[in-house]
This record gives C-alpha cells, structure tokens and sequence, in this order.
C-alpha cells in the first residue's frame, strides 16, 4: 500500500520544492509586469489621447526619439531604454530556480516603477478629461 499512499516525508518534500518554485515564479512574473509596465502604460496614453492613427503615433514618438538622438548624440539611451523595457526580461525564458534567483537592477526597476506610475496618472488624467470611452 505504501506505493499508492507515499510517506508524508516525500509528500511535504514535493509540497515545499512546489510551493518554492510557485513563488519564485511569482516573483518573475511581478518583475516582468514593473519592468514592462512604461510600455504598456505608454501605449495605453497614447491611444487615449491620439484622434486617430493611435499605433502611428504609439510608434512614431519613439522613432522620432530615435532620430533626434542619433542625429545629436552619439548613443541613444532613451530610446535604447524604451526598448529594452518592450522586450521581457533576458531571464524569462532560462530561469531556473536551482542556479539562481532572478533579479533586475535595483535603480533600474525603481525607474520603471516611477516612469510606470507617472504615465499611469497621466493616462487616467487623460482619459477622465479628453477622450472618454
């Protein structure tokens, strides 16, 4: 009987390794939703407040960014940090929690957060004055 009923011992060994594996997975998934959440959010404002053609103007801000930074500066940090942050984070796809955990810079996600929450009340500004759905 023991093969259909196993020991407690190896049922709380596979509860804790799930129950650590779950919250680490957590944690990745409130990392990603920080660190993509500019993007989001700035999308989000510009489809609010654009009259018409939102994804040209969604798109072609950044791109105009693009374009004054290289033609001024020789790197674009803006625009290379608006992309970075549309694309997931580089351990989305390889994270294993036996090797080690996952984690972003520090000043870096407190950037995101803030740049998030500041077009977040600008989007709800946006949306409550200009163009209600």
């Amino acid at each position: 009987m023991t093969f259909l009923l196993p020991g407690t011992v190896l049922f709380d060994g596979f509860l804790m390794a799930g129950l650590a594996v779950g919250g680490e997975a957590l944690r990745v998934f409130a990392l990603q939703i920080i660190w993509g959440a500019p993007v989001f959010l700035w999308v989000l404002l510009v489809s609010g407040l654009a009259r018409g053609q939102p994804l040209i103007w969604a798109m072609g801000i950044p791109l105009l960014v693009l374009v004054v930074e290289k033609s001024l500066l020789s790197e674009a940090r803006v625009f290379d940090w608006f992309y970075a942050h549309a694309t997931p984070l580089p351990f989305a796809g390889a994270w294993n929690p036996m090797m080690g955990s996952a984690s972003i810079d520090l000043a870096d996600g407190f950037l995101a957060a803030g740049i998030g929450l500041i077009l977040f009340g600008l989007t709800v500004f946006g949306r409550r004055h200009f163009h209600e759905i």
